[in-house]
């Protein structure tokens, strides 16, 4: 098949994009890297460098394509809080556009990179995809947003598609800067013997996906009926950030210390996957305990 995939030059885009090009589709990858890097692509891939709102760029990245990844969007805790009118423009009115070339495009598959993001701060446990949604930032409505018109595409002009509700997604190439992820700073931290910094008392869980199994799952819908659903993709396993930062510096081997800050306002206190419905539909099953995954990230930091 020919895929494209936009924000290819991104942690999960790449791997993605490599994971394609090994089954033997042609991948094209629009990015305009502001946070993607051009290294994280094979040579195998073309890129296009540009935006995926209604540009030539765009335009010329969907032409003949037969299935698409959407995974272009603005990320990141911190970045989505100093950014807000950013995210809005970038995560809402260029996918309004995005969207609209789609569905004039020859694509018949569409993926969709949602986020857990849009259950809020739910506290029912597990989180399923019946569940409701409580969406209160730009980043949560955007997604949201994102969902329907994935949905729209399905219903209204027959584009099998699927949004996407990753969980924690982490592994080599991850930014680890103060604008990446909790796994990728810790570990970064935790190399240089530097404090690892835990806002509250520690106790707030996330379900942690590696990269492999975020990635099987995306292949697994390229080859499944879809029908415009929406799935989370997780592990179905509850870690708590106290002790995600005792395992890294353990495997790690570092002298780093915890350190407690205050806590954030609006911290998210529990974040669990059902990952039932993904087993039933596409036979998603994370495969990668936590404790490989972060040696595998680790050892390639």
């Amino acid at each position: 098949m020919k895929v494209l995939v936009t924000g290819g030059c991104g942690f999960i885009g790449s791997h993605l994009t490599e994971k394609l090009l090994r089954e033997g589709h042609e991948v094209i990858v629009l990015d305009d890297l502001s946070t993607g890097r051009e290294a994280n692509l094979p040579k195998s891939a073309t890129l296009i460098k540009g935006s995926f709102g209604n540009t030539p760029q765009a335009r010329l990245a969907l032409s003949e394509v037969d299935a698409i990844y959407h995974l272009g969007a603005v990320v990141g805790v911190r970045l989505t809080e100093e950014n807000p009118w950013k995210v809005l423009e970038t995560n809402n009115y260029k996918n309004h556009e995005f969207f609209d070339l789609v569905r004039k495009s020859s694509a018949k598959k569409l993926i969709f990179a949602s986020s857990s993001e849009v259950y809020g701060n739910s506290l029912d446990m597990p989180l399923s995809e019946n569940d409701g949604l409580k969406a209160i930032t730009p980043y949560q409505t955007t997604k949201l947003i994102g969902e329907t018109y994935t949905r729209e595409l399905y219903e209204n002009y027959g584009i099998d598609s699927c949004a996407i509700r990753y969980f924690n997604v982490y592994g080599p190439r991850q930014q680890g800067s103060a604008y990446g992820f909790v796994v990728s700073i810790f570990i970064k931290n935790a190399l240089a013997g530097k404090p690892l910094e835990i806002f509250g008392d520690g106790n707030q869980t996330r379900d942690f996906t590696f990269i492999d199994d975020a990635v099987n799952a995306k292949m697994l819908m390229l080859k499944k009926k879809l029908g415009g659903i929406s799935l989370n993709i997780g592990t179905g396993r509850e870690t708590r950030i106290m002790d995600l930062a005792n395992e890294i510096i353990k495997i790690a081997g570092s002298k780093s210390k915890i350190v407690h800050l205050k806590e954030k306002p609006g911290e998210i206190a529990r974040r669990l996957a059902d990952i039932s419905f993904a087993k039933k539909h596409i036979g998603f099953l994370a495969s990668v305990k936590l404790e490989e995954g972060l040696l595998r990230t680790i050892r390639t930091a």
